[in-house]
């Protein structure tokens, strides 16, 4: 399972998937131009479940709402290399077992 960060034209967004290249082409398919991650982490579902939510729970004033739904997106309050060192400090902390991707 991979998580990645993505800058986006407005401001950084993050999320997991099973396979990032594909999850690119269907950011760049929604925006007319190349999506492309700036960091990529892989390691085993659960952990990569666990350091999403573990943004999600501490960070979560800092996530962009629409209404009543809150994003995957930052209210532009990091960029996408804040977000990646956010998220080696997590993995560093709780010695979870994942790595980044030189992409």
């Amino acid at each position: 399972m991979y998580f990645y960060v993505l800058p986006g034209p407005y401001r950084t967004g993050f999320g997991i998937t099973s396979d990032y290249e594909r999850r690119q082409k269907d950011y760049t398919g929604a925006w007319g131009g190349v999506a492309k991650f700036s960091h990529v982490f892989q390691g085993p579902t659960p952990h990569i479940k666990r350091l999403e939510s573990v943004i999600k729970i501490q960070h979560k004033d800092i996530l962009w709402h629409v209404d009543d739904w809150r994003t995957e997106w930052l209210d532009n309050a990091w960029s996408g290399n804040e977000l990646a060192a956010f998220v080696r400090e997590i993995i560093s902390q709780r010695h979870l077992p994942i790595q980044e991707l030189e992409i």
